[in-house]
């Protein structure tokens, strides 16, 4: 246990912090969950009540329609290669832009509504899943369809909501993986062990101060897959609690899902020196890059409110995969690449172009064009 638990100052958690809101008066947070709760109240904010800059909008949107419908294909092929006619065609998708959920749920039911038959069509289910429980009323944001449901209850709000045994597509789509926050963590050695980073914070003052402390149990657990204590001693270094909790949470409640994540992944270009190592079997130790928010620590006011950017974390698809692969059990392996490749493998332009009335406004080249110059990747199990 932290010793800010035995503290003056309350110590509280990301579940707590997004259900009843910043208190009044100073506590005490790991530096993660205080990141989460940053990014996840900016996102909110922006979704609902205020109108995105350009540097705000989701990069999968400047690909649509072309990207739904490739995904839509892979979907089907997946379905009936390994689950019709025996189940439901579910799928989940974990948002933290319902808006951007929302566009791409449709694209992917249109498609399946215009080109694949209707037995396969009744067993489609989309369901639109935060990952906190949300105080938004879903009837607020009205689909019109069937098909998609908006869910208030979130996939890490600790109760067992979405225990489900049948085969369950989960969704990521560019908006999920990259505002997991990362802990931070430090050698301490003296003590001869890796520390978590907590923060004191005062709404009306802003950062108090930041200090090492005991790892709580999910940035233990996190170390613990990453044996950070084997080989990387010495070091500050940021790793991926968020992350695995939420692959975990996925493994226990939705057991025989497949997933499909888009989003940023950390590329890098190793020198000669370093690629040497790697030949002789030294494993490279991927370091998440986080790009945290400058006004993280500011005071939170009116004034501040809606000029806050999010804190976002690139991790190492390599990593992912087998962290994935681990905390499955390894009874499930991921695959990655470039998503201008899987869209090339993917794309049917003659399907986008009906789709869309014959694309009077030429939005079919424009998200091609867009595809082929994307940094983003593709993870997919």
């Amino acid at each position: 246990m932290s010793r800010f638990a035995k503290a003056s100052l309350p110590l509280l958690e990301i579940t707590e912090l997004l259900q009843k809101g910043l208190p009044k008066e100073p506590f005490n947070a790991t530096l993660r969950d205080f990141i989460e709760w940053n990014n996840l109240t900016n996102l909110r904010s922006h979704n609902f009540f205020t109108k995105k800059s350009a540097a705000q909008i989701n990069e999968v949107n400047r690909l649509q329609p072309v990207l739904s419908h490739c995904f839509a294909r892979w979907l089907h092929v997946e379905y009936k290669l390994n689950y019709y006619p025996y189940y439901d065609l579910n799928v989940v998708c974990l948002y933290t832009d319902l808006n951007a959920g929302i566009e791409n749920a449709k694209h992917v039911v249109n498609y399946f509504k215009k080109f694949v038959t209707d037995d396969v069509y009744d067993r489609l289910n989309y369901y639109l899943v935060p990952l906190y429980d949300t105080k938004i009323d879903a009837m607020t944001k009205s689909t019109n369809d069937p098909k998609i449901r908006i869910m208030k209850e979130g996939i890490l709000s600790n109760h067992m909501n979405y225990q489900i045994e049948d085969p369950v597509f989960v969704t990521m789509i560019n908006d999920v993986v990259k505002f997991l926050p990362c802990d931070l963590v430090q050698y301490d050695p003296q003590l001869e062990k890796w520390l978590q980073a907590y923060i004191e914070y005062d709404p009306e003052k802003g950062f108090m101060k930041q200090d090492f402390q005991e790892m709580d149990y999910w940035c233990h657990m996190t170390a613990n897959l990453l044996k950070l204590d084997k080989d990387y001693k010495g070091h500050e270094l940021y790793i991926t609690t968020r992350l695995v909790h939420l692959f975990a949470q996925l493994h226990r409640t939705i057991p025989e899902h497949k997933l499909f994540i888009i989003d940023n992944p950390q590329r890098w270009s190793p020198n000669i020196a370093t690629i040497i190592k790697l030949m002789m079997g030294w494993e490279n130790y991927p370091i998440t890059q986080a790009n945290i928010s400058s006004h993280l620590y500011q005071p939170w006011t009116k004034e501040n409110l809606l000029h806050r950017d999010n804190s976002t974390f690139i991790t190492d698809f390599q990593q992912v995969k087998k962290l994935y692969t681990e905390i499955t059990e390894g009874t499930k392996t991921l695959e990655s690449e470039d998503l201008h490749d899987f869209a090339n493998e993917w794309m049917d332009y003659g399907e986008s172009q009906e789709l869309l009335d014959g694309d009077p406004s030429n939005s079919i080249n424009i998200a091609r064009q867009y595809l082929h110059d994307s940094t983003l990747a593709v993870i997919r199990g």
